[in-house]
């Protein structure tokens, strides 16, 4: 399971979707060499849908962060 949490920076957060999808991108290209392709695009497809919901949460918060009242 996964989940985001409140209170993680902005930056980690997509340094973490970063790392997730440059390791996607890796396994995609050995799915022509592996000798269980199948195992690589699932899991290329796991980290890519993984990145999306971080990248995702980040795009909400910077979106109410922009919503706020200037005070």
């Amino acid at each position: 399971m996964f989940r985001t949490n409140r209170g993680v920076p902005v930056i980690a957060a997509l340094s973490h979707a970063s790392h997730l999808l440059h390791i996607s991108r890796l396994l995609t290209a050995d799915t022509s060499v592996s000798r269980d392709p199948d195992l690589h695009a699932y899991a290329s497809q796991y980290l890519q849908e993984l990145s999306k919901a971080l990248i995702d949460d980040v795009v909400k918060v910077m979106d109410a962060s922009q919503d706020k009242p200037l005070m």
